[in-house]
C-alpha cells in the first residue's frame, strides 16, 4: 500500500512541478516577441500596424489565463490531498475523518 501512497505523492509533486515552471519558462522566452510593445497593450503607442495592439491583446488574455490556470492548478494540487474538497457532502456526513488518499483517487485503502 506504501507504493500506491508514494506514487500519488510523486504525482502531486510533478503536477506542482509543471504547474509552476511552465508559466515561469513560457513567459520568460516570449516576453519580447512582438518587440518593444509593453505587455499591456496601451491605446496610446504608435503600433506599426492595427494587427500588433490584436496581437498584444491575445497574448495579454495568453497570459492572464495562462497564470490564472497555474495558480488554481497550484490550489487544487496542494488542497484536494489535503481533504479540503470532499467528494460529496454524503461522504463528508458519513466519514468525519477524512481520508486524505480516498479524497484524491477515489480508492479506499485496504
Amino acid at each position: 500500500m506504501r507504493i500506491k501512497e508514494s506514487r500519488v505523492g510523486i504525482t502531486n509533486l510533478h503536477n506542482l512541478f509543471h504547474l509552476s515552471v511552465t508559466p515561469v519558462l513560457y513567459t520568460y522566452y516570449t516576453k519580447d516577441d512582438i518587440g518593444t510593445i509593453p505587455i499591456y497593450c496601451p491605446y496610446d503607442y504608435d503600433y506599426p500596424r492595427h494587427e500588433f495592439l490584436l496581437a498584444c491583446q491575445i497574448r495579454l488574455i495568453n497570459f492572464i489565463a495562462m497564470w490564472l490556470f497555474a495558480g488554481i492548478g497550484t490550489l487544487l494540487v496542494i488542497f484536494i490531498p489535503a481533504g479540503i474538497f470532499p467528494l460529496d457532502e454524503e461522504e463528508r456526513l458519513k466519514n468525519k475523518e477524512i481520508d486524505f488518499y480516498y479524497v484524491w483517487t477515489g480508492h479506499k485503502r485496504i
